[in-house]
């Protein structure tokens, strides 16, 4: 029995430090930093689409400049293969109000 306790405490002290790191990972890229850069270039179809109006309080909430905007806008637009995924999938690229990168590389789309 004391070797099931030992080990368990081991397994959760050692989990504790790794939980932070994925959460550094994914908001390393998120609104603004790069997130136009990464929009433009992306490749796959590794990405998720979320309704802006679906967040709960101290989820992403999109607060951007016009200027920030614009160029966000104008980086999906020119990566023509995730413009075309996107309407696949009945997005209308000008809801797009943003986007965050996940640590595994994939996108999430917001969408007003």
């Amino acid at each position: 029995m004391n070797r099931i306790v030992k080990l368990s405490a081991i397994v959760a002290l050692t989990a504790f430090p790794l939980a932070g790191v994925s959460l550094a990972a994914g908001t390393q890229e998120n609104w603004p930093q790069q997130i136009d850069r990464t929009v433009a270039t992306y490749k796959g179809n590794n990405f998720n689409i979320v309704h802006s109006n679906t967040l709960d309080a101290g989820e992403w909430v999109g607060t951007t400049s016009s200027s920030e905007q614009a160029t966000f806008q104008k980086a999906l637009a020119s990566n023509r293969t995730l413009a075309k995924e996107l309407k696949a999938r009945s997005v209308t690229l000008a809801n797009v109000i943003g986007a965050s990168q996940a640590a595994d590389g994939g996108l999430t789309f917001y969408v007003r």
